[in-house]
C-alpha cells in the first residue's frame, strides 16, 4: 500500500519507493486506474485510487486543489484468486439457497395466487365450451385474476341469460316452421281441391305453381315449378290487341274466351294481378273456366228468346209479308186480263213488273232479317260493325210489325259511324230487348227518342220512351232472369237479362234512368 499527494510524491508506503508513472495519470485523467504487474517477483494487481477533496479538508489543502492525493494498492493475484474463489464459493451457494427460496416461494405464490385461478379460469372456459353455461369460478382475491373472475362469472351469466332466450326463440321458430309446414301442406291441399285448373305466375308470365287440375289439363308431370312460360300452353293476347303482360300490369282483374282450335273447347281465362307491400307488380294468379256446356246452354237461352221474340212478332210480320203479296197478285191478274184482251201495252207490263219486283224484294228483306235473327252466335261471326246501321236495321224489323205507326220516333246520332267489332246479331237482340220493352211500357203510344255518340273513349247509344217508368222496388231487379211485369202478355222475363249478359261479354255494360209517370232511358256504354 502506498500514499501519494497531489503532486504524485509518495508520502507513505509499506514497501520499497519505486517510480510510478500511472499515479500522475490517474490524477490527470481524474478516473481509477487497474492493471496487472509483476514486482518482487510476483503477480501483482495494482489500483491506483484518487482521493476527493471533501469539505473538512480545506482547512488544511488549497481550494484549488481537486484531489488530496492517490492511494496505490497491489495484491498478490494468486492469494486473490484463491480469496476470491472462496467467497465466490460461499457466494455461489448462498446464491442458490437465496434462489432455491425464492423460486420454491414464488412457485407456491404462483400457484396459490396465479395458476389455481387460471386453471379455474381455464377449467371454466371448457365448462362453456361443453354448454355448462351455469358453471361459475369461485371468487378469491382482489386483484386482477380476481377481477377477469367476476368478468368470467358475468359474461357466463350473460351467455346463460342469452342462450336461454335463444333456446326459447328456437323453439317458437321450430313450432312456427312446424306450423307453416303444416299451413303449406293444407295449402296445397287445398290448392289441389280445387276443380278449376289455376295457377300463379310471375311478372314475366312463367308458372310458379300450379294446382292438379292445371297439371291434368295441359297434361304436366311432376310437382313444384313447372319450367315453362304460359303463353307455350295457351296462345293469348290482351282483349283490346298488343302485349298481354302490359294489360295485366295495369292492375286490374280481366277475363277473355279461348277458343281451343280443334277441341270445340270455349275456355274462360281470368287474370287476377297481385302486388308486393310496396304497390310493384309481383305476378298474377290465372283460372282457366271451361264453360263449354254453360255457353252452349246460354246459346239455347238466347235462341229461344229470340225463338220467342220472333212468335210475338209473327202476326205482325204476316200481315206486312201479306201486303206485298197482295200487290203482287194484284198485279199478276192485271197482266193476265189484258193478255185475254190482247192489250199487250209495253209500258203497263213494264210497269206492272216494277211493282211485282219491288214487293219481292220487299219480302226478301223481312225474311231475310228474321232468318238473320235466329242465326247462332260466336267469336268467329265478329267483324267490324256500325251500331247505328244495327239500330236501324232492328227498327226496321219492327216497323214490319207495324208497332212504330203511332210512335214518334226522334233520332240524334254521332255525323259518323261508331265501329265496333261484334256480332251484329248479339247488338241487334240487345237493341230489340230495349226497343220492344219499351214498346210495351208506352202500349205502342208516345214517343222513342234514340241517341247514339261517341265521349271520352266510349260509345254511348241511349234509347228513351215515355212511358209510365219503373218503379224503385223493381229497377234493381230489371236484369235478373224470368223478373217481368208483363207475364199476362206473355213475356218470359229474359230479354233484358240476355241482353245484359251479352253487353257484359263486351266489356259494356247498361245504365238506367227513370222517373215514375215520365218515361225511363236505357243507355249502352261501350269502350272504343
Amino acid at each position: 500500500m502506498r500514499l501519494f499527494n497531489s503532486s504524485g510524491n509518495e508520502v507513505f508506503g509499506t514497501g520499497p519507493r519505486t517510480p510510478e508513472p500511472r499515479v500522475r495519470e490517474a490524477l490527470q485523467s481524474e478516473t481509477r486506474l487497474h492493471f496487472d504487474q509483476r514486482r518482487y517477483g510476483k503477480e501483482l494487481q495494482t489500483y491506483i485510487l484518487p482521493i476527493p477533496k471533501k469539505p473538512e479538508c480545506r482547512e488544511c489543502h488549497t481550494r484549488e486543489e481537486k484531489y488530496l492525493g492517490v492511494l496505490l494498492i497491489s495484491l498478490p493475484a494468486d492469494k486473490m484468486k484463491e480469496s476470491l474463489s472462496d467467497e465466490n464459493l460461499k457466494h455461489f451457494l448462498l446464491f442458490l439457497f437465496i434462489t432455491a427460496a425464492i423460486i420454491g416461494t414464488t412457485l407456491l405464490a404462483s400457484n396459490r395466487i396465479l395458476i389455481r385461478p387460471i386453471r379455474r379460469l381455464q377449467e371454466g372456459t371448457q365448462a362453456m365450451e361443453s354448454g355448462n353455461l351455469s358453471h361459475r369460478i369461485p371468487e378469491g382475491s382482489g386483484d386482477e385474476l380476481g377481477a377477469l373472475t367476476k368478468n368470467f362469472n358475468s359474461l357466463a351469466s350473460k351467455f346463460q341469460t342469452l342462450f336461454g332466450e335463444i333456446e326459447r326463440k328456437n323453439q317458437e321458430l321450430l313450432a312456427q316452421h312446424a306450423l307453416f309446414l303444416r299451413q303449406e301442406s293444407e295449402w296445397q291441399q287445398t290448392f289441389d281441391a280445387i276443380a278449376d285448373p289455376v295457377c300463379v305466375l310471375d311478372r314475366d308470365l312463367s308458372i310458379r305453381k300450379a294446382n292438379l287440375a292445371f297439371r291434368e289439363f295441359f297434361s304436366l308431370a311432376g310437382e313444384g315449378s313447372i319450367s315453362v312460360r304460359f303463353s307455350a300452353l295457351l296462345p293469348l293476347s290482351s282483349p283490346e290487341g298488343g302485349s298481354l303482360l302490359d294489360k295485366i300490369q295495369d292492375g286490374k282483374p280481366f277475363s277473355q274466351e279461348y277458343h281451343g282450335p280443334g277441341t270445340g273447347k270455349i275456355l274462360r281465362v281470368s287474370f287476377f294481378p297481385y302486388f308486393s307491400s310496396s304497390g310493384e307488380y309481383s305476378g298474377s294468379v290465372q283460372i282457366i273456366e271451361d264453360v263449354t256446356e254453360r255457353k252452349e246452354k246460354e246459346m239455347r237461352l238466347v235462341m229461344t228468346e229470340r225463338l220467342a221474340a220472333l212468335g210475338q212478332m209473327a202476326s205482325g210480320i204476316s200481315h206486312e209479308i201479306l201486303n206485298p203479296m197482295a200487290m203482287i197478285g194484284a198485279c199478276a191478274e192485271g197482266l193476265l186480263s189484258r193478255l185475254e184482251k190482247g192489250q199487250m201495252d209495253p209500258e203497263v207490263f213494264r210497269s206492272y213488273l216494277k211493282i211485282v219486283e219491288e214487293e219481292v224484294q220487299r219480302c226478301k228483306q223481312i225474311t231475310r232479317s228474321m232468318l238473320s235473327f235466329v242465326r247462332p252466335r260466336g267469336v268467329a261471326g265478329r267483324k267490324d260493325v256500325d251500331l247505328i246501321s244495327i239500330l236501324e236495321n232492328t227498327l226496321e224489323m219492327i216497323s214490319f210489325q207495324g208497332r212504330l205507326k203511332n210512335i214518334a220516333v226522334s233520332r240524334a246520332y254521332e255525323n259518323r259511324p261508331l265501329t265496333v267489332s261484334a256480332d251484329e246479331n248479339d247488338f241487334r237482340q240487345v237493341f230489340l230487348a230495349v226497343i220492344v220493352n219499351a214498346l210495351d211500357a208506352m202500349e205502342d203510344k208516345g214517343a222513342l227518342n234514340l241517341e247514339a255518340g261517341l265521349k271520352d273513349k266510349v260509345v254511348y247509344v241511349r234509347i228513351s220512351d215515355t212511358g209510365p217508368g219503373i218503379s224503385p222496388a223493381s229497377l234493381h231487379r230489371v236484369f235478373d232472369p224470368f223478373f217481368t211485369t208483363k207475364a199476362h202478355k206473355g213475356g218470359t222475363g229474359l230479354g233484358l237479362s240476355i241482353a245484359n249478359r251479352i253487353l257484359r261479354e263486351y266489356g259494356g255494360e247498361f245504365a238506367v234512368e227513370t222517373d215514375e209517370g215520365k218515361g225511363t232511358s236505357f243507355t249502352i256504354v261501350l269502350p272504343f
